[in-house]
């Protein structure tokens, strides 16, 4: 996939940044390098215990607010649990490595494996730069870490005491790992080996379904099963209720995990804290920057706290009694679960980026949560197939389901939920509902009622047409997009926005079509606004970017994320927002309050991004502060 270089002062990478505050400037520069992202549960936690220690405020996404905080930290996400493979986890280092040399951090702070062996050991063994990791897993001496300016904290997974307490619960000596294949999992199942010192099956795959088969397979060759978590695998749906369900029809031995995202499928969860290893990597670099102890004089700490987590559910599943002194210690999980019933009904399909993200938000806030839910996705799958016939029959089979099944509350995105499902069938009934991600009013819908509320997003076009305006002749604005409901509601509304007033609008039904009037816009305006091509008869992706590339101009914007390879900015809203704020809503809905009591909110966060292959092939240089404030993409042929 692109490149998409993070940057952003006091705010999180993806959030749309700008410069410090004022007096802020002279505070000691930090680039945090996360190997993986944070979407990922662990890589949460190390940021919760980072932020603190460099005394960020941070907002309810627990993403730091601009303005606070002990140094001007920029974040970058090397995307690498998800992203594998050998040509991208030496990209993602590359790109880390420009990151720096282009910054000039005082300091970089470095979390997880990926970062230490594609980052730290090919290029800055030695260097002038100190760098403080955390999170790598039991031993940085494969990556020659006793270099004077690299310090840091192993994260530790202690297998012994783990399958001494599993050892007490099955007859046999047989010891299973079933983990990911990809390097902390493979280093993590040597250390369970070497702690052991005893034969353990070591079991790594590709995927959420190879995952499920080895574990059925695993429940009759071991006694008992070590996992790591399947929350990184390409084909994982976010579904734990799932898991959950299919962990208990098919568990027959004991399990443990060390990963807090599994407590609520194994046996015995040993979590090891990321919290400490954000906190200590924190309050080192702090100590390094205010020339309290030189990085050589740190030796590489071990990270020591856990937390014991038992699944009674399972426990009475296996028949397994625990001790009062176990009982006494841990966190007891699943001991009265009464699911709660929550459907997601996304109007698109997976694979639409803008969806997928809404998805992303509202899992990331139902992954948050304590209260036991029983989730189900119905993806409508209006966007490849928008015929009147085929979208009035995908609301019927929601409504069949939201009728049979009874979830407490309903949740969904975009303007076919609210328009073909609440309107006609849901409006004023005893159901709450919940929408996100509707264009500029749901008002049309005859919504908020007094059991549905949400979000709508708004599109910042006028935010667009300012800063396209720097780059152009003119103010004079061409509208492009598909020839579909929604996008003649964000062109008609958006007009309504101070400086917004187009000169030229073409919508379009077809691919062919578009790229006739793409090149018509180029002539008779000076400034564009984009909507995604995506879904039109004939359209293909590779082409319409190469066709962008060859044909482009005059400046060109697109307002929805994800998108930026359309244009030369992107100047978006941001889909996570949408879905975080719908699953948050729906718990608390679930924790008692009335929707009634719940107003319609609108998007206020934006990301910036800037297209360097359009702007290196139109001549267009970028200010030094719109490219730090703003996230880089380029294509992979660059």
């Amino acid at each position: 996939m692109p490149f998409l270089g993070a940057c952003g002062d006091g705010k999180a990478a993806d959030r749309g940044a700008s410069p410090p505050a004022s007096g802020k400037s002279d505070l000691a520069k930090v680039l945090y390098v996360d190997s993986y992202s944070r979407e990922y549960l662990w890589s949460q936690k190390i940021r919760e215990g980072l932020f603190n220690a460099l005394g960020f405020t941070t907002d309810k996404e627990g993403l730091p607010l601009e303005g606070t905080g002990a140094v001007r930290l920029k974040i970058l996400e090397m995307e690498t649990k998800r992203n594998t493979s050998e040509e991208f986890l030496v990209r993602a280092g590359t790109k880390a490595r420009d990151e720096i040399e282009s910054w000039k951090p005082d300091l970089v702070i470095c979390s997880d494996d990926n970062a230490a062996k594609y980052l730290i050991a090919p290029y800055y063994i030695g260097s002038d730069i100190p760098f403080v990791f955390c999170g790598i897993n039991h031993d940085a001496a494969e990556y020659g870490f006793t270099a004077e300016n690299i310090t840091g904290i192993l994260e530790i997974h202690n297998a012994v005491s783990l399958v001494e307490i599993l050892k007490n619960y099955t007859e046999g000596t047989r010891i299973a790992y079933l983990a990911g294949d990809n390097i902390s999992g493979r280093k993590i199942g040597f250390s369970v080996q070497e702690q052991l010192e005893e034969e353990v099956n070591q079991v790594y795959v590709n995927s959420y379904r190879e995952w499920k088969e080895q574990y059925i397979d695993l429940q009759d060759k071991a006694d008992m099963l070590l996992l790591e978590t399947v929350h990184y695998f390409p084909d994982w749906d976010g579904n734990l209720k799932a898991l959950e369900r299919f962990v208990s029809d098919k568990t027959r031995i004991p399990s443990g995990s060390w990963d807090n995202t599994l407590k609520a499928v194994t046996l015995v969860t040993m979590e090891r804290t990321g919290e400490e290893q954000g906190e200590w990597a924190g309050n080192t670099a702090l100590r390094i920057l205010n020339n309290e102890i030189k990085v050589n004089e740190i030796p590489i700490a071990r990270g020591n706290r856990t937390a014991v987590y038992l699944n009674m559910k399972m426990a009475r599943d296996l028949g397994i009694l625990f001790p009062p002194e176990l009982l006494e210690i841990a966190h007891l999980t699943n001991e009265l679960d009464t699911m709660r019933k929550v459907l997601y009904v996304n109007s698109y399909h997976e694979g639409y980026v803008w969806s997928d993200d809404e998805e992303k938000g509202f899992f990331k806030a139902m992954d948050r949560s304590d209260l036991p839910i029983d989730l189900k996705v119905f993806r409508m799958d209006t966007k490849r197939n928008d015929s009147e016939e085929f979208i009035r029959r995908k609301a019927l089979e929601v409504k069949a389901l939201i009728d049979t099944w009874h979830p407490e509350v309903v949740v969904g995105s975009d303007d076919n939920f609210p328009k073909y499902v609440i309107a006609p069938y849901y409006r004023n009934t005893e159901t709450p509902f919940i929408f996100c991600g509707v264009n500029w009013d749901a008002s049309e819908y005859g919504l908020p009622c007094s059991n549905v509320t949400g979000m709508v997003e708004i599109d910042p076009i006028d935010k667009a047409i300012d800063l396209l305006a720097t780059f152009s002749r003119s103010r004079k604005t061409g509208f492009l997009g598909l020839d579909v409901f929604y996008v003649r509601k964000i062109m008609e509304i958006s007009e309504k926005q101070p400086g917004v007033d187009y000169d030229l609008v073409l919508l379009v039904k077809d691919f062919e079509s578009w790229k006739t009037a793409y090149k018509r816009m180029q002539e008779e305006v000076d400034i564009l606004i984009i909507t995604s091509p995506y879904g039109l008869k004939g359209y293909n992706e590779k082409e319409a970017v190469q066709f962008i590339h060859n044909n482009a101009e005059i400046p060109s914007g697109v307002t929805v994320d994800g998108e930026i390879q359309y244009a030369l900015l992107g100047i978006s809203k941001i889909a996570e927002e949408q879905g975080w704020w719908a699953g948050n809503t729906a718990l608390e809905v679930l924790s008692g309050r009335s929707v009634s009591d719940i107003p319609v909110a609108t998007n206020t966060q934006i990301k910036y991004q800037l297209n360097m292959d359009l702007a290196n092939r139109m001549g267009i240089v970028f200010s030094q502060n719109l490219l730090e404030t703003s996230e880089i993409w380029r294509s992979e042929n660059e």
